[in-house]
């Protein structure tokens, strides 16, 4: 069975990419950013996977002065990305193997691209995110996030579906993970509370000093 990965990095990726690019690069409002300076985080080093043509990453560096990097299975989004915002460094690259070195980010951002993940690289997937983030820094997960856990076909690819769960669950089972955040929205323009369109932007953080207390009957 051909993987997810491999269809999306093999051409899937660039498709999707030319399919979305008139709906992206507008520099409008973003839920993550606005929901960071709300917060009042104050990011230095910022990874985002599924990073598009890198508006967001362009939109974080403008608000914080954060050093950027892009990954995405599209090789023309990367270009384009490239082309446009030179002072961001964008690579090829999925969820369950990022070339970066550890503890090397304060805020790691899944930008849309969880759900059409492979199941089976979950455990790759929150692995690899644990190792770049630095203790004390953040999990933004942007994504469907219905009350249960369902698939769907992927209406342009045969074969691909769409897995739609809370990809908070990935952190928060351990004990150093903690949800900080959490807003609800919808993929269309107005609300319906199908759970094929509920989405949340979720921030967790990750903080080792807090994962595991002295019992209190010590």
């Amino acid at each position: 069975m051909t993987s997810q990965k491999s269809i999306f990095l093999s051409g899937e990726g660039d498709a999707w990419f030319e399919r979305n690019l008139a709906a992206l690069g507008h520099k409008g409002t973003d839920l993550v950013v606005s929901e960071m300076l709300s917060l009042q985080v104050q990011p230095k080093l910022i990874a985002e996977i599924g990073c598009g043509e890198g508006e967001r990453l362009s939109l974080l560096r403008d608000k914080f002065g954060s050093a950027c990097w892009g990954f995405d299975p599209s090789t023309k989004a990367v270009a384009h990305g490239r082309a446009t915002y030179p002072d961001i460094t964008f690579e090829i690259g999925t969820a369950d193997r990022i070339d970066l070195p550890d503890s090397s980010v304060d805020t790691l951002i899944f930008g849309f691209c969880l759900y059409l993940t492979d199941p089976r690289d979950y455990f790759k997937i929150a692995a690899e995110a644990d190792r770049v983030l630095a203790d004390g820094g953040l999990v933004a997960i942007l994504d469907f996030s219905p009350r249960h856990v369902f698939k769907n076909p992927y209406s342009h690819k045969p074969g691909v579906f769409a897995h739609k769960m809370d990809f908070s669950r990935f952190f928060t089972w351990n004990p150093a993970y903690r949800l900080i955040s959490r807003r609800y929205t919808e993929h269309g323009t107005s609300f319906t509370y199908d759970e094929n369109e509920s989405i949340c932007l979720d921030f967790v953080k990750k903080d080792w000093s807090k994962a595991f207390p002295k019992s209190p009957q010590y």
